[in-house]
């Protein structure tokens, strides 16, 4: 079981994930506490002005009960772009822990946040965990479900529900999605990118569920 360990390092495809520094508020307010959209799916006080913004005591205090709250890095740039973090820490008892993220808006849909959750999870399992919980917010799930729904009517594919998470599960293996609300969510919060996903859902689909009135005509 890995201990806690706050110069945790953690690099994926495009990202590296460390421990939250008083050097990134600037990074943080200007991503997120400063910008009421994000604000709309993250639970944090919107701050007006960075002079009365400091992650000082929230970074304390993470160390202090030894749970992570790291920054999302961009590899390729060095920029931050937002946070990932454990919200509980675990006892005796209890090995279920929850995670909240955000990221700056115009990294949205770009798959970044996938990319952090799956490393953040694996971290947590590694750590002795049991269960990894991810709260929704409402709008999430609306967004996605809307955009995914356009989508589809764009490609003439009258999917349904059942059909898609037997997809999302089984064919495109997409990790945190167990259901269609976390797949929506994805969708709506920007975790996933829709574009990149719907040719693969289409293909899923023509070659398991369509029926030979719904394929289209390629004569």
């Amino acid at each position: 079981m890995k201990e806690f360990d706050e110069n945790i390092r953690i690099e994926t495809d495009h990202l590296l994930l460390r421990f939250l520094e008083e050097g990134d508020a600037k990074a943080i307010f200007d991503n997120i506490n400063h910008d009421k959209e994000v604000l709309k799916y993250y639970v944090t006080d919107y701050v007006e002005d960075f002079e009365n913004f400091s992650l000082e005591k929230m970074i304390e205090a993470f160390r202090q009960t030894r749970k992570y709250i790291l920054a999302i890095v961009l590899k390729e740039s060095g920029e931050v772009i937002g946070n990932i973090l454990q919200c509980n820490g675990t006892n005796r008892y209890m090995n279920t822990v929850e995670v909240g993220y955000a990221i700056g808006k115009k990294y949205w849909n770009k798959g970044y946040m996938s990319e952090a959750l799956k490393a953040m999870i694996d971290l947590l399992f590694e750590s002795g965990v049991h269960k990894v919980n991810a709260c929704h917010i409402p709008e999430n799930i609306a967004s996605g479900r809307a955009q995914l729904e356009h989508a589809c009517r764009r490609m003439h594919m009258p999917i349904t529900g059942e059909q898609l998470l037997t997809i999302i599960t089984e064919d495109l293996k997409q990790p945190n999605c167990e259901t269609l609300d976390d797949f929506y969510a994805a969708i709506g919060y920007g975790g996933l990118s829709l574009t990149k996903l719907m040719p693969r859902i289409r293909d899923s689909w023509m070659k398991r569920f369509a029926q030979p009135d719904e394929l289209p005509d390629t004569s």
